[in-house]
């Protein structure tokens, strides 16, 4: 699936995010998804910034821990969550990214702890950290 935006158009409604979060994880978790909607109120404008999949993509040679990914030069980024540490904090590669899509949510152990929570409560296993 394509999600096609004009951002001259744009409104800031995020619905965007909650669509491509429920498609590519089945959850509407906007923090999760893979295009980002930056609003700027004073000004008056709203603006989404997505993964283009860059030819040369910055962010893949500025991982140091190897976690980020593709089949092939064009196709959609994968973050291997097992590889990724957060670069103790401040990851390399959403500084690297020219497009703004990529973000860094950090998951202290509350969050931890919550996800911990709902995911006994589902019937499913634990996450592991």
């Amino acid at each position: 699936m394509s999600l096609k935006f004009k951002n001259k158009l744009c409104t800031g409604c995020h619905l965007c995010e909650l669509v491509c979060s429920a498609y590519h994880f089945d959850e509407f978790a906007p923090t999760r998804a893979r295009i980002r909607v930056s609003n700027h109120p004073l000004e008056g404008q709203s603006e989404v910034m997505a993964c283009f999949s860059c030819p040369d993509a910055p962010c893949i040679a500025a991982c140091p821990q190897d976690a980020i990914s593709r089949t092939d030069p064009r196709q959609p980024l994968f973050i291997d969550p097992q590889k990724c540490d957060g670069c103790g904090g401040d990851p390399a590669c959403v500084k690297r990214c020219v497009t703004g899509a990529i973000v860094y949510e950090y998951a202290d152990a509350g969050a931890r702890a919550k996800r911990e929570r709902l995911a006994v409560r589902a019937g499913e296993e634990t996450p592991e950290e």
